[in-house]
């Protein structure tokens, strides 16, 4: 902050004071406050443009100048970062020592790859402020790269003692510490690293706009901090309201909170049934609506079990385990109730634990504890998968799931009548394996206890209470477990603490502790003060649970004890609050979190501070209900911006969140991931190919304990128009427009030239079964296209079939459980009026899919859904079908043309048919009759000659009819909610020692990056020849999806173990050479 503050004041004076020329005027500082706003928006072309204005008109402008420079740099088009050095050398003209344009022109050569220009920018700047922890970052990267380590150390070390929340310091210093040999020093910056990254205070130093550091960003002049409001006198509970008098037996508390209507579901177990009660929010009338003729039940779940968009009840108790569908049950009828489990149950939480997009139940039973697995398959199936069994003596009573190590998954605490704890860690396969360093908590003998972020570090706190009534509090710190201190786990209590609520009550961003013993009800706030509720009733307590009122107030509570239940108000002594429902989108194809949004992670930016809640339980008691997070705005009007991580990875921001409402947030429908995308100058724009390395997928699961063998190489044909010389080059790019990493080996082009009346082909495909894919060329002069098509209800499909123009039949329904997957097969029969060539065949077809993702496999396997690639079968003229291919693969990804050469036809093949349920949209299909390549063929190989791995921005998708995708790279944002795998990356710069030749040695880029390729131009075509090319990648690609094996992490580079020795220590020098860039998240 106080650099910050020194370089607001030493650059307010530089704006003020410009030269000889006069004064800068208040509307001129208006539009360069504006340009600053709008690139913290992101909007980097339009503060391009406003900042170019203010410049054309005030020159002499120097810090305005600065700033233009930035945003031109952010902008990211095609010659920005040389533009944007030209602006800053013009300034360094002017002021040799400005240190905005010295450090920012750092980047840009940082970026650019001349590491020896940077280092130079970043020694001068380091020499006029040595406090500056990214320039002193930068300074030790730069000498990394330079393989100049002792140096790099030095500068590392010193990043991470300015500021210790720069986790990029911690990894670069221990890979500087390992070349060094300083084993011991590597292993202390990796565990430092580990316990800070799941910190959203944590930051990386990267190359993107507020990631660069301060000197990097675009300055307003006269910033005025705008100040919180004073927090209001008063208490922080309301009027206590008595709703309901009852002399029934209630256990218990659960609600769920319509956003769409003023009514909120109130939920009371009792011995005999469940009684379910409107509750108006507005006038506080609690009316009843009917009896669930449910007995014995110990606690109760909400959440959308079916996806369905209706929220549901799942009741645990002595009769089972019950779902019940609130939409559809009727007073005192079994109507909408399903039992899914006969087991009597003491305890139970409503999770999607297997992390596949719909809720399972976990739940007590006698002596264990188990999972209740949803199928997701037709009949709404659950599996039951034990957990533990008979490990302690005790009856289970609670069950809490959290993500304690920031991992992705929920992890279960149990919670045993003789207050002991197991807390069991998630390895999403079905496996939950005894969480590591938890043997402190688990012999703590804690009793009520409550999972939440209390110190917003990143990972959840549990705060239990232990035998002497004392709050202690365990956390992961990036290895193990331990015991934490926090201002208000001071002493103990008087009486026994009967529940625990983790909820901020203030307003001020921090989570406070609600607790409750069986006679009063206080607050624990985070500063170690307390503040008691008054009022109550003298019958004995036993539970109090926050919930939402509305979305300025804050919580309130619901009370009950034995005469009845009690609402409290939130009282006047608050900040003011918003309010968030996260939701997930069911109708969305490309949509993998439960419905609920149940398990989403989301986490508040309001003035520089993080406030983070899990929607998930807050509180100890057995239930789980469902309602919106309530955040306070610490005195603020609005907040900076919300983060959301959804069950399914899925990283959401949401900005324009202002106090007093309540904001729907459902998941953005996005492909997260494909495969690396291919550009092609044109001759008028780099014009989007299609998709590759599908075949190459790392760590695609197929099912628990098995993943699909990658194929490290594809070949790719695409038209003479679509590649055209650039400057005497043919010029390719190949990126990462979604969140994925891209393992680049080789790259080359080979050119092909055939006589006319020749067509090529390649034998490419995504092979499912043999014939494997050799990406042979293949020749041919006959074609035959199909008379007639027809679908499996024999509807003519001829017109798409036909035809290569993105026109295709339509599959059928969608399944909508499993993306990339139908509802039954879709079938293609292709009819011939003369029987076919028995030999020589090739089977040629164009097309796009859409493919499932790792954790669509596992949830497809899990409901016994198979995906059946396509099958080819013959028709004869005696009308028998026989079998030629069976699930022999199909086009990996975006449009694009795959080939498989068939086996001798039978005679008389009239009719070929193929049939898969995968979501494949055929364009067009033909056949080829390959034959020897003619003499006068001519193939040519060409090798990268310029190979440069730059940040591209993120290429703007639309999607088409049938799910046709296209990218416009000529219109691309440099911002998207996308991650980096952690780990080591190219730097950027020339990377031609890494993709000449296919040695193991890769350029790896991640999400909004690329490798721009050049190759020599050949000469034109002899007259008499038509040319080919075919784009030729040989690497790997991994995706981020939860069930992708090693889907966080860079490493391994797992073909590298079946390198010959010599050829892998020369891959090794190469990359320590090369991928010195580190980046995490986004």
């Amino acid at each position: 902050m106080k650099l910050r503050l020194l370089i607001l004041l030493i650059l307010t004076i530089g704006f003020l004071a410009t030269g000889c020329n006069s004064r800068i005027s208040h509307a001129e500082i208006e539009r360069n406050d504006l340009g600053v706003a709008q690139m913290g928006q992101y909007n980097y072309k339009i503060a391009h443009a406003t900042f170019q204005e203010l410049v054309k008109d005030r020159p002499d402008w120097i810090e305005a100048r600065v700033n233009y420079a930035i945003a031109t740099l952010n902008r990211q088009d095609e010659g920005d970062e040389h533009q944007a050095l030209e602006i800053l050398s013009s300034v360094l003209d002017e002021q040799p020592e400005n240190v905005r344009a010295l450090y920012t022109s750092g980047v840009i050569t940082f970026h650019l790859g001349k590491t020896e220009e940077a280092l130079r920018f970043f020694s001068k700047t380091v020499e006029i402020d040595p406090n500056d922890a990214y320039a002193v970052y930068f300074l030790g990267q730069t000498h990394l790269q330079l393989q100049q380590f002792e140096q790099a150390q030095k500068w590392l070390l010193q990043s991470i003692d300015l500021d210790p929340y720069l986790t990029s310091g911690y990894w670069a210093g221990s890979q500087t510490a390992r070349r060094l040999g300083d084993t011991d020093l590597a292993e202390e910056l990796v565990s430092s690293y580990n316990r800070l990254k799941a910190n959203p205070a944590s930051r990386t130093a990267s190359i993107n706009y507020l990631q660069m550091g301060p000197k990097a960003e675009a300055v307003a002049l006269g910033q005025v901090e705008v100040l919180p409001a004073a927090k209001p006198a008063g208490s922080v509970f309301g009027e206590v309201t008595s709703l309901l008098e009852s002399t029934k037996n209630h256990r218990s508390i659960a609600f769920n909170v319509r956003t769409n209507s003023p009514i909120t579901d109130v939920f009371l177990p009792s011995r005999n049934d469940i009684d379910w009660y409107f509750l108006d929010r507005d006038s506080l009338a609690l009316v009843l609506h009917q009896s669930i003729s449910i007995g014995g039940v110990e606690s109760v779940a909400l959440g959308d079990v079916d996806n369905n968009g209706s929220t549901d009840l799942v009741a645990c108790g002595k009769e089972g385990v019950h779902w019940i569908r609130l939409s559809e049950v009727a007073s005192n009828t079994d109507d909408g109730l399903t039992l899914i489990s006969s087991r009597s149950c003491f305890a139970s939480a409503l999770v999607d634990s297997d992390h596949d997009g719909d809720l399972d139940v976990v739940f007590a039973r006698e002596r264990g504890v188990s999972q209740l697995t949803n199928l997701r398959d037709e009949q709404m199936r659950f599996e039951e998968l034990i957990i533990v069994d008979a490990s302690k003596p005790e009856t289970v009573i609670a069950i809490v799931a959290s993500d304690l190590d920031s991992d992705r998954d929920l992890d279960i605490l149990i919670r045993y009548e003789g207050s002991s704890t197991t807390v069991l860690q998630n390895d999403r396969t079905w496996k939950y394996v005894p969480f590591p360093g938890a043997d402190g908590l688990e012999d703590a003998g804690i009793g009520p206890f409550v999972a939440a972020d209390i110190d917003s570090d990143g990972f959840p706190d549990i705060v239990g209470v232990a035998n002497d009534n004392r709050l202690v509090a365990f956390s992961f710190d990036g290895s193990v477990l331990t015991q934490k201190n926090h201002q208000y786990l001071k002493e103990g209590n008087s009486e026994d603490i009967v529940g625990l609520a983790a909820v901020d009550v203030v307003g001020d961003g921090n989570l406070d502790l609600l607790v409750h013993t069986s006679h009063k009800v206080f607050v624990l706030f985070g500063n170690g003060q307390s503040e008691s509720l008054d009022g109550l009733q003298d019958s004995a307590l036993k539970s109090a649970v926050p919930t939402y009122v509305n979305a300025s107030e804050g919580p309130g509570m619901l009370l009950l004890n034995e005469s009845g239940i009690s609402f409290v108000a939130p009282g006047i002594g608050r900040f003011e609050f918003l309010a968030a429902n996260p939701v997930g989108e069911r109708d969305a194809s490309q949509m993998r979190s439960n419905a609920s949004g149940i398990g989403t992670r989301a986490k508040l930016r309001v003035a520089g501070e993080w406030s983070i809640q899990d929607r998930i339980n807050n509180h100890s008691g057995p239930n789980q209900s469902l309602m919106p997070l309530m955040f306070g705005l610490r005195g603020h009007e609005s907040a900076n911006h919300l983060v959301l991580e959804w069950p399914d990875g899925v990283l959401q921001t949401e900005i324009g969140l202002n106090a007093k409402k309540l904001h729907l947030v459902q998941e953005t429908e996005r492909q997260l991931a494909s495969c690396p995308v291919v550009f092609a100058w044109d001759g008028k724009k780099y014009e989007f190919v299609s998709d590759v390395l599908g075949v190459a997928a790392l760590g695609f699961l197929v099912e628990p304990g098995k993943y699909a063998s990658p194929r490290s190489k594809e070949r790719f044909r695409v038209d003479e128009e679509m590649l055209q010389p650039k400057d005497g080059n043919y010029v390719v790019k190949i990126g990462e427009p979604m969140e994925e990493t891209l393992f680049l080996d080789a790259a080359y082009i080979e050119v092909i030239d055939v006589p006319e009346g020749w067509g090529v082909v390649l034998d490419e495909r995504l092979a499912t079964s043999p014939p494997d894919a050799t990406g042979r060329i293949i020749t041919f002069q006959e074609e035959t296209l199909p008379d007639r098509a027809t679908n499996g209800s024999g509807a003519d499909i001829s017109a798409e079939i036909r035809l290569q123009d993105h026109d295709a039949p339509d599959p059928g329904p969608v399944d909508s459980r499993f993306i990339g997957r139908l509802e039954s097969d879709f079938e293609i029969t292709l009819w011939f009026e003369e029987s076919l060539p028995v030999a020589n065949q090739v089977l040629v077809a164009d097309g796009w899919m859409e493919y499932p993702y790792s954790q669509t496999s596992f949830s497809a396997w899990q409901a016994k859904a198979e995906y059946s690639p396509p099958t080819l079968e013959a028709l004869t003229a005696d009308g028998s079908w026989t079998l030629l291919l069976e699930s022999f693969g199909y086009p990996a990804g975006m449009p694009r043309e795959m080939a498989v050469p068939l086996p001798e036809l039978p005679r008389n093949t009239i009719a070929l048919r193929l049939r898969s349920n995968l979501e494949i949209y055929w364009d067009r299909i033909r056949l080829v009759t390959e034959a020897i390549p003619p003499p006068s063929m001519q193939v040519g190989r060409l090798e990268p000659v310029i190979a440069v791995v730059r940040r591209s921005g993120f290429a703007k998708r639309t999607t088409g009819e049938h799910r046709l995708p296209y990218y416009d790279y000529d219109d691309r944002s440099p911002y998207w909610d996308a991650k980096y795998q952690e780990g080591s990356y190219t730097a950027y710069g020339n990377a031609i020692e890494l993709v000449a030749e296919p040695d193991g040695a890769v350029a790896i880029v991640g999400s909004g990056e690329e490798v721009h390729l050049e190759f020599e131009a050949m000469s034109s075509t002899e007259h008499g020849m038509n040319r080919h090319f075919v784009l030729e990648f040989n690497g790997w690609a991994r995706d981020l999806d939860l069930y992708t094996r090693h889907a966080e992490t860079v490493q391994p580079l797992s073909w590298l173990r079946d390198l010959p020795p010599e050829k892998r220590k020369q891959a090794e020098r190469l990359h320590e050479s090369h991928n010195v860039r580190f980046e995490r998240g986004y």
